[in-house]
């Protein structure tokens, strides 16, 4: 099969079951949101905000690490990574547990009424899930070295099968039980089938080995990636940190519908752009200009798919929702159509991000969130204190934009830069968009 070949088969399969997983994803939502009450939906998305905030400041890269390594086949290479990852599993384990302690006696002391840090389940909800890091952190380094050769058939089949598998625990557990424990349960399933099926589907054994040179070729390559990773939290996730102590947990229930809803598009695109792009920038890495017309084709034709997208999706949502919810979720689609704003920057920003990889350029990911998350700390509490939940979800769509900044600078010094390519498709479907959803209702604002 040629390079071209692989590349399409790779990208189809990515799409397809990426579809087919935002299917699962939302019909599984829309039936338990039925079962479950709002603020149920907002402490287990301050659980998952907490989780992935312990497991992002522990991110050192090691799947980019396998993907790009020359001998990326090589036991003793994929046995000290899986290492690494074993350790790391543990230790996040272990924070979370001491999380979820540090939380139930700050509750018990200062007796918190409001907000979703407040709410007596958190804590407990903070422990249940966080046995999945255990399991994430046994898992077979299979999908590394399969996604650098781009075949995508069997991984996306083991996604598919553990993302069913725990929204079948959840649904049936709503309906016989219409309690947080539902929620809590799809988390886990998931991750314990993952972890079966990374080794029944594939041939992979690892073994424990620590070897110290190995071991620190990976932290030199993660180092930047580790920063940037922490600070990628803080960017990606403040915003709800933020919500967490200033709203109830119903309203923040409400939100994170909003946001699941609102990153189909950028989810997608963070799909293609990590299992495909990245393994073929990397493979063209040596040729600039090859690399650079590809890059630019590749952006021509996902920028105009993601503008297409986010303008037939802004434009029907408030329908959308209208018949997919009941009246506790009328909220979502203002929220959503305000989020969607950040898709334009999503498609530029992560293929931008994959391709400073290619080409070793770790450094600057840390960069693009150090300017998010100053945007964030400064627009953020200004914007809620004028205009509430919806100011700050402004000050999030700023924010992404923002980050592109240090992008660019990076790629005008490596001679990987047009900007005209790079706002032809973007910039006429921002303002068309803004025009079209904001410019004739500024009760956004009011």
């Amino acid at each position: 099969m040629s390079e071209r070949d692989k590349v399409i088969s790779a990208g189809s399969l990515v799409m397809i079951s990426y579809g087919l997983s935002q299917l699962i994803r939302l019909g599984a939502n829309l039936i338990v949101t039925r079962l479950l009450a709002p603020e149920m939906f907002g402490v287990m998305a301050m659980v998952t905000v907490l989780m992935h905030g312990i497991t992002m400041f522990s991110d050192v890269g090691l799947t980019d690490y396998v993907i790009r390594h020359k001998d990326y086949k090589n036991s003793h290479v994929l046995n000290a990574v899986w290492t690494i990852q074993v350790i790391r599993g543990w230790l996040v384990f272990i924070l979370l547990i001491g999380l979820s302690f540090m939380m139930s006696l700050w509750q018990t002391k200062y007796a918190a009424s409001s907000g979703v840090y407040g709410d007596e389940s958190l804590p407990i909800m903070i422990g249940v899930v966080s046995i999945s890091a255990i399991f994430s952190g046994y898992n077979s380094l299979a999908p590394a070295v399969l996604t650098r050769e781009l075949k995508r058939g069997r991984l996306e089949l083991i996604r598919l099968l553990a993302q069913t598998s725990g929204a079948v625990t959840m649904i049936g557990w709503a309906y016989l039980y219409p309690t947080i424990w539902a929620l809590a349960s799809a988390g886990v399933v998931s991750s314990a089938v993952t972890l079966l099926l990374s080794y029944t589907m594939f041939n992979f054994r690892h073994r424990l080995e620590w070897n110290r040179e190995r071991v620190l070729d990976v932290f030199n390559f993660g180092k930047w990636i580790f920063i940037a990773s922490a600070i990628t939290y803080l960017a990606q996730q403040g915003d709800k940190l933020f919500f967490g102590a200033k709203i109830t947990p119903a309203e923040l229930g409400v939100l994170s519908i909003a946001v699941m809803l609102a990153g189909f598009s950028t989810a997608m695109i963070d799909q293609i752009t990590g299992k495909v792009w990245l393994p073929v920038f990397s493979r063209k890495s040596n040729d600039v200009k090859s690399l650079k017309s590809n890059f630019n084709k590749i952006r021509l034709g996902q920028d105009s798919l993601v503008s297409l997208f986010t303008l037939i999706f802004g434009i029907w949502s408030p329908h959308l929702i209208d018949i997919l919810y009941d009246s506790r979720y009328t909220e979502v689609s203002r929220m959503l159509q305000l989020l969607l704003l950040s898709s334009f920057a999503m498609s530029v920003a992560s293929t931008n991000k994959v391709l400073l990889v290619s080409l070793g350029e770790t450094k600057v990911q840390m960069q693009v969130m150090f300017f998010k998350v100053l945007s964030l700390i400064v627009l953020l509490p200004i914007s809620f204190n004028l205009y509430g939940i919806t100011g700050g979800l402004l000050a999030v769509v700023i924010s992404s934009y923002v980050g592109i900044i240090p992008q660019y600078i990076k790629m005008y010094s490596v001679g990987m830069l047009d900007f005209w390519k790079e706002i032809r498709i973007i910039l006429p479907a921002l303002l068309l968009y803004s025009w079209l959803i904001f410019g004739k209702d500024f009760a956004y604002f009011n």
